[in-house]
């Protein structure tokens, strides 16, 4: 008869204590298609805690953690806070790392920063780093100014004692500002090498020429000076650098190249360094592009040294020249390219050109599923391989599985690699299934893997379980993380990644607030309903509460307790709007209306009359004939609107009566039209007028009547089709209604 619909869900007495809103969603079949229609279920209180505090807090995160990796243990702890008072932001954060029993490695002990700001302006102190020409590491401070257009800094970094390596000390200036439409960059830099007496002084000035969404040009270029203090001649060497980028996108078309170069006496740790990459697409479509690619990468010195192999293998110059293709589509995507990579090092392959290839494919299976293969190779010009990798993965909401098969030349540095054919080859196959999981609302997410790896060459396979965990306590906001994996044997596989041994890792963080007791910023509101019985419109001491009444209190809806209540502890100052509209209580409506406004700039204790108001009520019947089966009379919907357009909203009950008490006015009594569309029933009439200015009630009476149905009567002969006789009408009907 109506959209009401009732559904009945069953909640434990413990499980209803958490709740404090829950979201379900229906999928309703019509005559018009299928929709998801979204219901919030909530836990309406009488009492709700806005903020934990009255007062303003200082959020502090306190953090400790712990990593094993075989034998290696490292613990770590600290905390941090960041809050703002108006224009003023303040931060600060303290952390230290210990490696086990190893008392020499201080780069990561008792690290403590602060930082303070005031609208544009930025002052930080404490531990400070840089790798921008020259590593730095230890404390001083840097200030800095930014507005929406220019930005200024000043760095000073004095090297840290304690520290056995980095003993730099290091000043640097930062300005960016606009002439007209070019923004011009320049950074200054002073380093203080007190191991060698290396002293090295940077310029590097930056013009951002045009900054268009079509063409961006730049040009870069600098000085620098370096002088040896320790050293017998004291000669001063001059360097420079010089660069550009450029970017233009036209239609189908785009194209970018950038380039740096720094010259063999350029200070820093970039001397003699230099790069350039160009790269030209082309559009097929908006979801096809092809396109060339070269680039060259120069290092005159390594600085990056491996530290876990101690090896220079990373340190290599090298020239990439090839083509890509790409197709990325909704469902499907295709990615490849080809081309010549060269390269010469310290300590590398002797052969010093090789070939790539790398192709991919992916496609979303369902909404939440995607596969993906692909395979990456290095070769010779006579197709021999020197590397390749090959993956697979299936991913969707719950899990997937992850495949990889890696093939490569097992070979020490500086090794003939004209003799490829002669060298052992070493392939390795390393996958398995993984499993995601959200448990206990949502507080305890996760992964579960299963891996296995094996050399081919090896009959021996390693398996192990890893997992990853995250906890969050709701209330608490306690986060745990919890990530490791174990091997179900300890020989490792050649080749595997350090997430395949075995390793464990343990985070937890705790946030806290500090009040701060100066000045109170949140305060209480309290609503308090009774039954104006004299009229007085004052709450004299025989005038009971109406307990489980609803209140609406900005759209946040409550219900009051025994003593007629409800209460916002530690909300913040404002206007807050309380909406009556669900404050149903036989006989009684609110004296002030349904909408009523209060301002909120310190404790506030509002009481609101009900007084006895006036009805309207009626009846809903239903007249069908006897071929129908019988209708309920009962969870039909009355809306009574008044003038203003508010409305008022009730059921019938078993019978088909309602009741409405509503205040003076005239009111436009109504059914849902909408609801007897499709339906056997359609209302006499849809909506009354009740007029109770002058009255003190109003009955109004719907009635729902069976929809006519049309009958067809079909006239056939009783006789024969042989026995027809002249004038006889056979199979035609004739309809009656």
């Amino acid at each position: 008869q109506d959209t009401t619909i009732y559904i009945n869900t069953k909640i434990s007495d413990a499980e209803w204590k958490k709740v404090s809103s829950e979201l379900f969603t229906m999928t309703v079949a019509g005559h018009d298609g299928t929709a998801s229609v979204p219901f919030e279920l909530e836990h309406t209180r009488n009492s709700i805690k806005v903020n934990n505090s009255a007062y303003a807090t200082i959020p502090i995160t306190l953090m400790a953690g712990a990593m094993a990796n075989n034998t290696n243990v490292t613990y770590n702890w600290g905390l941090n806070t960041q809050f703002k008072l108006g224009d003023h932001f303040f931060s600060a954060s303290y952390y230290s790392r210990q490696f086990g029993n190893n008392v020499d490695n201080n780069v990561q002990k008792g690290v403590l920063s602060a930082s303070y700001g005031y609208k544009h302006w930025l002052l930080s102190v404490g531990r400070m780093s840089t790798v921008r020409n020259f590593f730095a590491v230890g404390n001083g401070f840097t200030l800095s100014y930014q507005n929406k257009t220019k930005e200024f800094s000043l760095t000073a970094i004095k090297h840290n004692k304690n520290i056995s390596f980095f003993k730099n000390d290091n000043i640097s200036a930062f300005a960016k500002y606009p002439i007209g439409k070019v923004v011009i960059e320049h950074f200054g830099e002073a380093n203080f090498n007190k191991t060698i007496g290396l002293n090295g002084y940077i310029l590097d000035n930056v013009a951002t020429l045009i900054n268009t969404e079509k063409l961006r040009v730049i040009g870069r270029g600098g000085l620098s000076l370096e002088n040896n203090r320790n050293a017998l001649d004291k000669n001063i060497l001059l360097g420079y650098k010089v660069g550009y980028g450029f970017n233009y996108n036209l239609k189908r078309w785009s194209l970018s190249s950038n380039g740096d170069y720094h010259s063999p006496d350029f200070a820093g740790f970039r001397k003699g360094n230099s790069y350039h990459n160009h790269a030209l697409n082309y559009k097929l479509s908006t979801t096809t592009f092809v396109g060339l690619t070269y680039s060259e990468n120069i290092m005159k010195q390594n600085y990056f040294r491996d530290s876990v192999y101690h090896t220079d293998a990373l340190s290599y110059n090298n020239k990439m020249m090839g083509v890509t293709f790409g197709h990325n589509a909704k469902v499907h995507s295709v990615n490849a390219g080809t081309g010549i990579f060269k390269f010469s090092n310290q300590g590398m392959y002797n052969l010093k050109q090789f070939y790539y290839a790398n192709l991919s494919y992916g496609v979303r299976v369902t909404k939440r599923a995607r596969l993906s293969i692909g395979t990456k190779a290095v070769f010779t010009g006579k197709g021999e391989i020197v590397r390749s990798i090959s993956n697979l993965s299936f991913s969707n909401y719950h899990g997937g599985l992850m495949a990889m098969y890696v093939r490569s030349v097992n070979s020490s540095d500086a090794v003939d690699m004209s003799k490829i054919s002669d060298l052992p080859v070493r392939e390795t196959i390393t996958g398995g299934p993984y499993v995601n999981f959200r448990l206990f609302r949502s507080t305890l997410t996760g992964s579960v893997r299963y891996n296995i790896a094996k050399a081919l060459d090896e009959e021996q396979i390693s398996s192990g379980v890893g997992a990853d965990l995250n906890y969050t306590h709701p209330k608490l906001q306690t986060s745990i993380v919890l990530s490791g994996y174990a091997p179900f044997n300890h020989r490792n596989v050649n080749g595997l990644s350090y997430t395949e041994t075995k390793y464990g890792t343990l985070s937890v963080m705790q946030p806290i607030g500090i009040p701060v007791i100066i000045k109170r910023k949140y305060y209480d509101f309290k609503i308090a309903l009774y039954n104006d019985e004299n009229g007085n419109g004052m709450r004299d001491g025989s005038e009971g509460p109406l307990d489980n009444v609803l209140v609406d209190i900005n759209d946040q809806s409550m219900i009051t307790d025994k003593n007629g209540e409800v209460t916002l502890k530690n909300t913040k100052i404002g206007q807050y709007n309380v909406g009556l509209y669900k404050a149903k209580r036989e006989g009684l409506i609110p004296v002030n209306g349904t909408d009523v406004d209060f301002v909120v700039d310190e404790n506030t204790n509002v009481n609101l009359a009900f007084k006895k108001g006036k009805v309207i009520s009626g009846r809903v019947k239903v007249i069908q004939d006897m071929l129908k089966g019988e209708v309920s009379e009962q969870f039909i919907k009355i809306i009574a609107t008044d003038s203003m357009g508010k409305k008022y909203t009730t059921l019938t009950d078993e019978e088909g009566n309602f009741f409405l008490y509503v205040a003076n006015g005239t009111y436009d009594v109504s059914l849902n039209k909408d609801a007897f569309k499709y339906g056997d029933l359609k209302p006499v009439r849809v909506a009354f007028t009740a007029d109770i200015d002058n009255n003190e009630s109003a009955f109004v009476c719907f009635e729902l009547r069976q929809k006519k149905r049309e009958v067809r009567f079909l006239n056939q002969g009783l006789g024969r089709q042989g026995d027809k006789k002249p004038g006889d009408k056979v199979g035609k009907s004739e309809p009656t209604k």
